[in-house]
């Protein structure tokens, strides 16, 4: 895989949620920053903020971004292999299954407000994309992830390509996970300690260009020490993971090895007459 520079973007929602944390121990409880279901920050009431709205997109229609609903819905593949890595440095394959529906897609106008009054001094960033919703599971071959989240993916506009004169779209999701919640086996505590944090949140990333899937799960721990307020992004597992059709993917030969012919008396297989 060749595309491992973009995983940075990935980190943004955590990030979010970390600076949204540090700014709770600064302040009020009920001014502190939050996330909603698709990573974006809700910030204080009354400070800036991005306003949207929202417009149905119908197939072959174009949004003003310029991508249509058919290219965004053509632009995710159902079907991811590769591999996961955990935090403990253990590797595992994995797959990512994602079912979109396509009566969801949208554009989404985003504007920036700033109040004449009160409020944080920052900027926001609010950028128009059209988006759809999806399911997007993703399952390791050991059993410890077997998770399936409803995502947000939501893309932009086109990008330059690796290739000279081609352009691609870049499409992002966030999701939230219940860590007490797990559909596999992953034991967090044995990635690390939880015990030290008064709240522990989960999120997983998504990022989708050119056929690859990018992602990473992570957790965002909160606590205090004394009188100061403290919060840390903990990672949990990434992965690198490429699309293919369930043509590409070899169904195992019952007695056998996937590919190896029909099994003989003795156990093993013959060579299948059309591989001579």
């Amino acid at each position: 895989m060749t595309r491992t520079r973009r995983l940075h973007r990935l980190a943004l929602p955590s990030l979010v949620l970390l600076t949204g944390a540090l700014a709770a121990g600064c302040g009020d409880d009920d001014k502190d920053g939050d996330l909603d279901d698709t990573g974006a920050q809700s910030l204080d009431e009354g400070g800036p903020y991005c306003e949207e709205t929202a417009t149905p997109l119908s197939a072959g229609e174009a949004g003003p971004t310029g991508v249509s609903a058919d290219e965004l819905l053509a632009a995710v593949p159902a079907h991811f292999e590769g591999e996961l890595r955990f935090a403990d440095d253990s590797v595992v394959s994995g797959v990512l299954d994602i079912t979109v529906d396509p009566e969801s897609v949208q554009h989404i106008a985003s504007e920036a407000v700033y109040p004449e009054e009160g409020g944080a001094d920052i900027g926001v960033i609010c950028d128009d994309r059209v988006s759809v919703d999806a399911v997007v599971s993703l399952a390791s071959a050991d059993g410890r992830l077997m998770e399936s989240l409803e995502m947000v993916l939501s893309t932009q506009a086109y990008e330059e390509g690796d290739a000279p004169g081609t352009a691609e779209l870049l499409i992002q999701g966030w999701a939230r996970l219940d860590p007490e919640a797990l559909g596999g086996s992953l034991d967090l505590s044995a990635l690390h300690d939880l015990s030290r944090y008064d709240e522990v949140e989960m999120g997983a990333s998504l990022e989708l260009v050119g056929g690859e899937a990018f992602g990473e799960l992570s957790l965002q721990g909160e606590g205090t020490d004394g009188d100061v307020a403290f919060a840390e992004n903990l990672p949990v597992a990434s992965f690198e993971l490429a699309a293919r059709s369930p043509e590409e993917t070899p169904d195992p030969v019952e007695g056998g090895e996937p590919g190896g012919g029909e099994p003989d008396e003795d156990g093993g297989s013959e060579p299948d007459p059309a591989d001579d």
